[in-house]
């Protein structure tokens, strides 16, 4: 039998109960923020970046995160189902390495209903095949037990401390597309947290160092302007954000800067969308999707595209040295916005 989740009823639990979860919590300044969608079938599901800063081993997501998401997605199951509940026992498995910067899917279902009692299973999968797997069970609660008051307001709700304003760069939230697996989610692209950017400048001007070129106050702050973000901003998005700090900073510069940058391989493009030139600060080797629509362009790692057989048509014009490829389409949010339209 079939149990169907409802989002609205995922939405409202979580927004009441949930607001300030490190996982999926809408209100927590440092928060992962996951998406969950509902599905006909009853499962849930939602899409994670994987991150670097979330690693154990070098190169390989920690155990303790995937055990988090494994939770955080039959928390929300049950939320689908309009039920509060809590952990009262979770074991997994972990069948195979999850890659850091490649992107994976959590998702959840419920597997026996036995109320006040429920038995939980999950998964995360990457590259189209399971790589965790973990079973759970949960056993309800009455919402006074919760932290809910009966007119529907936390009663010991966390309250972090206000965050400077450069502390975290917001982002947006974006569809973001799988597509070297069977698997598709929507997700919201992380918060960049200061520590990172200063990390990506760091690493920028010991770059610079290396091509001799010469670090400027200016294009130290240009490049912090587009590392500070995944949105691939354009050079005028670019300008808008560095002239709040260097008011003197002129578009001209700003070009040129872009220009030199990118030719020493410091900076990438990121493809032209509506007639724009969009920037990359992420110099690691990956591939980009481009909604043609609105002009989203997401990150994407793939092996089977880093391996791209050369044919021989191009072998006989010359040494290949490396494969990016750009896919283009409609991003999630536009064909919903299509559908709704018809």
């Amino acid at each position: 039998m079939i149990i169907e989740c409802k989002p609205t009823a995922m939405a409202a639990l979580r927004s009441s109960l949930h607001s300030q979860c490190i996982l999926c919590g809408t209100d927590h300044p440092q928060g992962l923020r996951l998406a969950f969608n509902t599905h006909a079938d009853g499962h849930v599901e939602a899409f994670f970046a994987c991150d670097r800063l979330y690693q154990g081993y070098s190169g390989r997501l920690h155990g303790g995160v995937i055990a988090a998401l494994l939770d955080s997605a039959m928390t929300n199951c049950l939320f689908g189902l309009g039920r509060v509940a809590v952990t009262g026992e979770l074991k997994v498995r972990f069948l195979k390495p999850i890659i850091v910067c490649r992107p994976a899917i959590v998702s959840a279902r419920l597997a026996e209903s036995l109320a006040p009692l429920f038995k939980m299973s999950g998964e995360v999968c990457q590259n189209g095949e399971i790589r965790a797997r973990a079973t759970a069970k949960f056993m309800e609660v009455p919402i006074s037990d919760s932290g809910l008051a009966p007119e529907g307001r936390m009663t010991h709700r966390f309250k972090p401390e206000k965050q400077p304003e450069e502390e975290l760069v917001q982002h947006e939230p974006h569809k973001v597309f799988i597509l070297d697996s069977n698997y598709y989610g929507s997700g919201q692209i992380p918060m960049i947290m200061r520590e990172q950017v200063e990390k990506r400048v760091a690493e920028f001007v010991e770059s610079c160092r290396r091509e001799g070129v010469k670090v400027t106050h200016q294009r130290t702050e240009i490049f912090r302007e587009l590392a500070g973000t995944e949105e691939h901003p354009d050079a005028e998005t670019i300008y808008a954000g560095v002239r709040k700090r260097i008011p003197a900073m002129s578009l001209d510069t700003m070009y040129r800067t872009l220009r030199m940058l990118e030719g020493k391989g410091v900076i990438s493009r990121a493809g032209s969308v509506k007639n724009r030139t969009r920037f990359d600060a992420n110099t690691d080797r990956h591939h980009h999707f481009v909604c043609s629509e609105c002009g989203f362009i997401g990150d994407f790692c793939s092996d089977v595209l880093n391996r791209f057989p050369t044919p021989a048509e191009v072998s006989a014009m010359g040494c290949v040295d490396s494969v990016y490829v750009e896919l283009r389409g409609r991003c999630r949010k536009c064909q919903a916005k299509g559908r709704k339209s018809k």
